[in-house]
């Protein structure tokens, strides 16, 4: 009757996992062990020895030196275990393979090259070598360790297979200032001095409504790498002044590819904003991202992005490309509330296409937001923004060249009424301080909105 020997059967396996890298470890613990049968000859036996004191590394180096044993059965199946355990997987995958033409019965060696096979994701043939070992008279606890591998076989078809998530989102709120205007009617400006704007160009407030729906189809190509494509929706209408209707269609297409510590985005975007009915902006462009986890608690992460800002209408003078960078680093903490924080520092600009260099400008900007979880079911975000505008040509009008500075800051909290509902509250300051009085404005946004996700 076939044996199974001491020695590492089956060990911690990493499994990447969907949405990033993440690390699952499957431990099985040897309980019941049976004599070996095999008989095992020098230099096999000093590997073996190796093994059994937890050095893989100069089990196989002492292997790799010792290549002339090759063909020989107890040499290939330690010098097989341990290229594996050493993160040689493909020449142990070998070895076992030459030692299972020799001696197909030995379980304990079908059980390791399963486990090499599902390290190079040649899930099919792990899964067949498994299930033989399993239906043999084995170990509970072993078996209980193959069941392991089984499971994660699954999971990682599974997460193989296409997925689509969707959502829709309702909600009400108030903006202090719909059109951007100014506060006060009379502003003094350079070359003209004092004058009385019409109320068009003055702050306007209004209650609205809000209504979005959207979705994301994912296609893993492989164990790493998966497409994506996504669209969203959203309507805004206001209660007092209809002509700052908003209707925004985005859409998007792209591919992430994980590796061990890195994962990498690329994505073509496209989006849509209609004011009322008229079309007053389209973006069209490729945004890319390297983001790398640094520790448990700790990611660095980079994006770049190239846009074409295309203007309708009476605004299509406006329109030009927008190029961005951006660094961004996140650290969590322990303790009570589980506090999280972001923190990303970006440089754009914007070159007009139509001939008016003064809406060329450089933009600077830094953010950082904190997220915390008071109570169960309940996240927390608080968040400050500041950026900078130089803009590169004069204003002809105004013979002076505009410089503004945004900041803003804004607290949002969601609560989670069931795994797919979720209310959500936002509240928001934002001001634009120019040198130009008709460009400097401030403005508050507060909403509360519902979500379903299915």
């Amino acid at each position: 009757m076939s044996k199974i020997e001491t020695c590492s059967i089956v060990r911690p396996v990493a499994v990447t996992a969907h949405k990033g890298t993440r690390r699952k470890l499957f431990a099985a613990a040897i309980g019941s062990m049976f004599a070996a049968t095999m008989a095992v000859a020098a230099p096999a036996d000093d590997i073996k020895s190796l093994l059994d004191q937890g050095k893989p590394e100069e089990a196989y180096a002492l292997g790799k030196s010792a290549q002339q044993e090759l063909g020989v059965a107890a040499f290939d199946l330690y010098f097989g275990i341990a290229a594996i355990d050493s993160g040689h997987v493909g020449e142990g995958v070998l070895a076992l393979e030459r030692h299972g033409y020799a001696q197909p019965e030995n379980l304990r060696a079908r059980l390791e090259l399963a486990r090499g096979y599902f390290l190079l994701n040649e899930d099919e043939r792990a899964r067949e070598e498994f299930l033989q070992v399993k239906a043999q008279n084995i170990p509970a606890d072993v078996s209980a360790a193959v069941d392991h591998y089984l499971e994660s076989i699954a999971d990682r078809a599974d997460r193989r297979m296409p997925r689509a998530r969707f959502f829709v989102e309702a909600g009400i709120g108030t903006d202090s200032n719909v059109n951007g205007g100014v506060g006060n009617s009379l502003v003094s400006v350079p070359v003209f001095g004092t004058i009385n704007l019409s109320s068009q160009a003055t702050r306007t407030g209004s209650g609205f409504s809000h209504l979005a729906a959207g979705g994301l189809w994912t296609q893993p190509l492989s164990a790493r790498t998966t497409l994506v494509g996504g669209l969203d929706a959203e309507l805004k209408g206001y209660w007092q002044d209809d002509k700052y209707d908003q209707t925004t269609i985005a859409a998007q297409a792209g591919i992430v590819h994980r590796d061990d510590a890195w994962t990498y985005r690329g994505s073509l975007v496209y989006s849509t904003l209609w004011l009322e009915s008229d079309r007053y902006r389209s973006i069209s462009g490729l945004a890319v991202e390297a983001s790398r986890t640094l520790s448990a608690t700790q990611s660095l992460s980079a994006n770049g992005s190239v846009f074409r800002l295309d203007y309708g209408g009476a605004s299509s003078f406006r329109t030009g490309d927008l190029t961005s960078l951006g660094v961004g680093y996140r650290q969590a903490f322990s303790g009570e509330w589980a506090p999280l924080l972001a923190v990303s520092a970006s440089y754009a600009e914007e070159d007009n296409k139509r001939g008016r260099g003064e809406y060329s400008r450089d933009i600077y900007g830094l953010r950082a937001a904190v997220t915390v979880a008071p109570a169960a079911q309940w996240m927390v975000t608080a968040g400050i923004s500041y950026q900078d505008h130089r803009y590169r040509d004069d204003d002809p009008f105004f013979a002076l060249r505009r410089a503004d500075t945004y900041q803003a800051i804004d607290l949002t909290a969601i609560h989670a009424l069931s795994k797919q509902l979720s209310l959500r509250g936002e509240l928001s300051y934002a001001e634009n301080r120019s040198n130009i009085a008709l460009n400097a404005y401030s403005r508050t946004v507060a909403g509360i909105k519902l979500r379903y996700d299915f």
